[in-house]
């Protein structure tokens, strides 16, 4: 009778880990998923969009291009010219004025894109309506990241933790989990 009474707490806990939570873990990955997969384009171009920033649906903002409106120029590493056999075929020189002249574009795209989104957030003050529509995205948003951000990656996290906790409840588990991982 005490090794009945010893044995019970092993018998709730295989249960609960071999059929209960498994059985929740599935159903919660279905719902999850089922989640994630209603998400439109739309809806991960929000997610994906600055918080606190009106998002517009077509991807037209200002008007202005994200550099400036002007077209990128490539910047070409020019060929380094062969000294008279020594130094490896390098020069030193070019490659430094290369280096400078990239950090510079670089810096120079930077400033652009910071004054682009400077003026994009402090150009005009929103009216009732775009604050009411901006409630709204950041309601949605905040939706979409519970979804993408918390429910996915834990429910993933705790079929692989049951999975890996015991070596029999992890193959126990392996057949409920299955289908739906």
């Amino acid at each position: 009778a005490d090794e009945e009474e010893e044995q019970k707490p092993y018998a709730f806990a295989f249960e609960l880990c071999i059929k209960k939570i498994p059985q929740y873990l599935v159903s919660r990955l279905a719902d999850v998923l089922k989640s994630a997969e209603a998400m439109t384009e739309e809806d991960m171009k929000l997610f994906l969009s600055p918080k606190g920033v009106l998002f517009s649906p077509g991807g037209v903002s200002g008007g202005a291009s994200a550099n400036g409106g002007t077209a990128p120029k490539p910047v070409e590493k020019k060929k380094a010219k062969k000294k008279g056999g020594k130094g490896g075929g390098f020069n030193a020189f070019e490659d430094e004025e290369w280096e400078r002249q990239v950090k510079k574009d670089l810096a120079k795209k930077k400033k652009a894109q910071e004054k682009v989104t400077k003026s994009a957030e402090q150009e005009v003050p929103l009216t009732p309506a775009e604050k009411e529509l901006l409630a709204t995205q950041t309601l949605r948003r905040e939706e979409l990241a519970q979804v993408l951000d918390v429910d996915v990656p834990r429910t993933l996290a705790s079929i692989r933790c049951l999975c890996l906790s015991d070596i029999e409840v992890g193959n126990a588990t392996l057949p409920v989990f299955g289908m739906g991982v």
